[in-house]
């Protein structure tokens, strides 16, 4: 997670604690997910509220944090944490892992309640992008992609752009290709998206992002299928009809 996101994540729960100052902070593992409930005057701070936080993937927490006290001691209590990332190494007392962000992680395996296996493979998808000016389309989509985290947890490989269909004078299609990980596919229609418009200057983009799923088994299998029947059209043109 980069310094502008966690700047962002403080900001925001600094601002909702408001005058509560907690002096200790607990991580729940799925075995203490009542402990939450525990806390005397609550105020419950949900994930989806802090920039950058993900959204909870363990069953019996809520994802939120709790800010309160807890005999008597003020507390901040984070419920539904999920971790995700690439195993390096594991020990008898510790699992090492590589985040999304490329950040490593040292985990104590008492801590580890579930472990999710994501599928093996890569998820190939196009975005379309419909810009006034074509160079500033271009560089924009260069601009934005060269910032991207690249590795096996996320961009396999960062966008590139495929291919760029001049409409108009003043409207160019640009279509983007690129390669992410399985159930990363929110870092291209959600993370990537909304930094191509965060950067366009004003009145660049037209329409889109749109992101569409790329199945390149079935384009194949279509170009062939249309090739056969081009060829089949062909053949029976140039042969003789009879005429009784």
């Amino acid at each position: 997670m980069n310094e502008g996101v966690v700047a962002a994540a403080t900001a925001a729960v600094a601002q909702q604690l408001g005058k509560r100052k907690p002096r200790v902070a607990i991580v729940l593992g799925s075995g203490l997910g009542f402990l939450a409930t525990e806390v005397a005057d609550p105020l419950h701070i949900p994930y989806r509220s802090i920039p950058g936080f993900p959204e909870p993937g363990v069953a019996g927490h809520k994802g939120e944090l709790v800010a309160g006290t807890l005999e008597g001691v003020p507390v901040i209590v984070q419920a539904g944490l999920e971790l995700q990332g690439v195993v390096e190494e594991v020990s008898l007392r510790r699992t090492r892992l590589r985040s999304v962000t490329g950040e490593v992680i040292h985990i104590h395996n008492s801590q580890i309640q579930a472990v999710r296996v994501l599928p093996r493979g890569v998820k190939e998808l196009a975005v379309e992008l419909f810009v006034s000016k074509r160079e500033a389309g271009e560089q924009l989509v260069a601009d934005v992609s060269s910032i991207l985290p690249e590795g096996p947890t996320t961009f396999v490989r960062r966008p590139w752009i495929e291919h760029v269909d001049e409409l108009s004078v003043s409207l160019t299609r640009i279509r983007i290709r690129t390669t992410v990980a399985p159930g990363r596919e929110w870092l291209v229609e959600g993370f990537f998206a909304d930094l191509l418009k965060e950067q366009a200057s004003d009145s660049l983009i037209v329409h889109g992002p749109v992101t569409l799923a790329v199945d390149e088994r079935a384009t194949w299998s279509f170009a062939r299928a249309s090739g056969a029947t081009r060829g089949s059209f062909a053949r029976a043109r140039r042969s003789p009809v009879g005429v009784p």
